[in-house]
């Protein structure tokens, strides 16, 4: 049969209220365990682990921390969904998360604040981006390259933004951007569509003159090639 505690005797150990289990000492069987694994009655604070998964990061924060939903979220004000990395540890960790998403923690709890699910991505598109120094396709982002939509974080290289717009005009009908380096719909200056046609709208020394509708636009380009001729010579009568 086991040993119990003799619960008739207290423990010797100052402050303990167990019963005594090591008769010889007067201790319980808290104390005499500690002692038999230790060699000492103080308890040794063990210390905390720098290699947790990122699981086990998050276990700990929750832990000491408390769940993230008990506070609002500090960048908006709504109820917290999350606690997220902060991304300021200068010891930060990478691991993955599932076996397939990379991820990027920290072992302690005093790098992480309560986000929103909102705010929580916001952070995540933000820091993805900003260690991004080229594109997909391989172009440099630099602060010239880059265009950043309202109400996001996230950055797009602006080469690539041009070549998709240059391959929609062409799919689309519209001529070559690159052939037409004043992106006039028609391919011809101050030509512009009507309905079914083309016509010439220019405008010179206030005023403006708009052509009829033809149906080719190098006929609409016709018109307004006259109307430049003739104030051209309007002005030298005068």
């Amino acid at each position: 049969m086991p040993r119990r505690e003799d619960l008739t005797q207290r423990c010797a150990v100052e402050g303990c209220d167990g019963g005594v289990y090591n008769v010889a000492n007067g201790w319980c069987n808290k104390h005499y365990v500690r002692y038999w694994r230790t060699g000492s009655l103080e308890l040794k604070p063990r210390p905390l682990r720098g290699d947790l998964s990122y699981a086990g990061a998050h276990g700990r924060v929750r832990r000491e921390l408390g769940n993230a939903n008990l506070n609002p979220c500090v960048d908006c004000g709504e109820p917290a969904t999350d606690w997220a990395y902060d991304r300021t540890d200068p010891d930060e960790s990478v691991g993955f998360q599932k076996g397939r998403h990379r991820v990027v923690y920290s072992q302690w709890p005093e790098f992480y604040k309560p986000l929103c699910h909102r705010c929580h991505a916001l952070l995540d598109q933000g820091a993805m981006s900003a260690s991004r120094t080229h594109c997909v396709r391989g172009h440099a982002l630099s602060d010239e390259s880059i265009y950043t939509p309202p109400g996001t974080r996230r950055r797009f290289c602006r080469v690539c933004r041009k070549e998709a717009n240059r391959r929609w005009r062409i799919k689309n009908g519209h001529p070559d951007p690159a052939l037409n380096p004043r992106r006039s719909s028609t391919g011809h200056k101050n030509v512009a569509r009507r309905g079914k046609g083309f016509r010439a709208v220019i405008t010179i020394r206030g005023e403006k003159f708009i052509g009829p509708t033809r149906a080719t636009p190098e006929l609409a380009a016709e018109d307004r090639d006259a109307f430049i001729a003739r104030k051209k010579k309007e002005e030298g009568k005068n």
